[in-house]
């Protein structure tokens, strides 16, 4: 007898359990499918305030901000740094055809990329 009752409120508590972490995870699921949603309409036109406002730069201006390529504005590999209207900027150098790196780069959402 008192094994019957002990399974049962061993039972009764793993229903209990079962059914608090069960709500739990309803409530952060659909937290996480409100944060998936698009973006409210003053986040979209903040981002799009900062693609009228990019700037491009010939090549001459990036060549003339890294001083044409030097090792020492070298930042790692082909990356270089430079500074061009007081601003800082990452220039990267390619020799070979670049279609396939720009195709990959247009996929990547980034804060520091810009889009392409």
């Amino acid at each position: 007898m008192i094994k019957r009752g002990a399974s049962v409120v061993i039972n009764i508590i793993a229903v209990v359990i079962f059914l608090s972490c069960k709500k739990t995870r309803e409530k952060v699921s659909s937290r996480g499918n409100e944060r998936k949603q698009v973006a409210p309409e003053d986040i979209r036109s903040e981002i799009a305030s900062y693609e009228q406002n990019l700037k491009v730069f010939k090549f001459e201006e990036v060549r003339k901000s890294t001083e044409n390529f030097r090792s020492k504005s070298r930042i790692n590999g082909s990356m270089y740094r430079g500074e061009f209207g007081g601003k800082i900027l990452a220039a990267k150098k390619m020799s070979r055809d670049v279609t396939k790196k720009v195709n990959i780069l247009k996929r990547i959402n980034h804060l520091n990329l810009i889009k392409l």
